[in-house]
C-alpha cells in the first residue's frame, strides 16, 4: 500500500483526501479495500465499487460498510456513471488480466488517473491503446508491484548484495503450493492456452525470477529451467 499512500498524500487540488473507485472485486482488491476503509483512511476516500459478480459486490461493499464506509456499488454496463457521479480523482483496476486496457483507456480519458494490478494489460497491442491514452489525457498510471518490495524481500536482498554468504552461483527456486494459497494462480493457465489466463501459470515464475534478479548483483545471467509437478490424477507428473 506505499504507492496509494505516497500518491494519496499528494492531496487533491481543493485539499481534500484523494478519492478512489475500485473496478473488480476478487481477492486482490482487498489490499486497496481494507486500506482505504481502515489503517488508510485518512489517505484517501473510498467512493465508488465495480464488479460483474453481484456476489462479490455487494460482500465488497458490505466489508466497507462494517468498517463505517458506504459506499456506492455499480456493473460494469455503469462504469461511465460511476465516474460522472463519484467524481474519483483515481481508478484502482483489479479486474481479470484481459480487462485492464479497456478500464485504464476509460478511465484515463474520464481524466482520473489509474492504479492498476500487474500485469499493465496482456498484449502489445492494448498496450499501445494505454500509452495513447495516457499520452492524450495527462493522466497518471501507477502498476502495483509490491511482492518486490516487501520487508523479507527487501531483506533478502541486502543479505545477498552484502556478500556475508560469497559469491552467489546458483539460485534454486520452488513453489510450494497448497488449497488455500497460490495453487488456483498457477493452474488457470496450464492446459488452456486459448482463455484469457493462459498467461497466469508462468507470470508468478516470470515475477520471482525477475525479482531474485534483482537481489543480486549486476551483471546476472540466468539459464533457468522449470516444470509444474502435479499428483492430480487426471494430470501427469512433471507437466511443463
Amino acid at each position: 500500500m506505499s504507492e496509494l499512500a505516497t500518491r494519496s498524500a499528494q492531496r487533491s487540488d481543493d485539499g481534500r483526501p484523494r478519492r478512489y473507485a475500485i473496478v473488480g472485486l476478487g481477492g486482490r482488491s482487498y489490499l486497496y479495500l481494507l486500506a482505504l476503509a481502515g489503517n488508510h483512511r485518512q489517505d484517501g476516500e473510498l467512493v465508488g465499487l465495480c464488479e460483474a459478480n453481484p456476489g462479490r459486490l455487494a460482500r465488497a461493499a458490505a466489508v466497507a460498510a462494517r468498517r463505517g464506509v458506504e459506499v456506492p456499488t455499480y456493473e460494469p454496463g455503469d462504469f461511465e456513471q460511476m465516474l460522472a457521479t463519484t467524481a474519483p480523482d483515481a481508478v484502482i483496476v483489479t479486474s481479470p488480466d484481459h480487462t485492464h486496457a479497456d478500464y485504464i483507456v476509460r478511465a484515463l480519458q474520464s481524466g482520473c488517473d489509474v492504479i492498476t494490478e500487474k500485469p499493465l494489460t496482456i498484449d502489445a497491442e492494448s498496450c499501445r491503446c494505454i500509452f495513447a491514452a495516457r499520452k492524450a489525457s495527462g493522466g497518471a498510471i501507477t502498476v502495483g508491484f509490491n511482492y518486490r518490495y516487501s520487508p523479507v524481500r527487501t531483506l533478502a536482498k541486502e543479505v545477498l548484495r552484502s556478500g556475508v554468504i560469497g559469491p552467489v552461483t546458483a539460485v534454486n527456486f520452488e513453489w510450494r503450493l497448497d488449497t488455500h494459497h497460490g495453487a488456483d494462480y498457477f493452474r488457470r493457465g496450464i492446459g488452456r492456452s486459448a482463455t484469457p489466463a493462459a498467461s497466469s501459470s508462468t507470470r508468478p515464475r516470470i515475477t520471482s525470477i525477475s525479482s531474485i534478479g534483482g537481489w543480486l548483483q549486476p551483471p546476472a545471467r540466468f539459464a533457468p529451467r522449470g516444470a509444474a509437478c502435479s499428483t492430480h490424477p487426471r494430470r501427469p507428473r512433471g507437466l511443463a
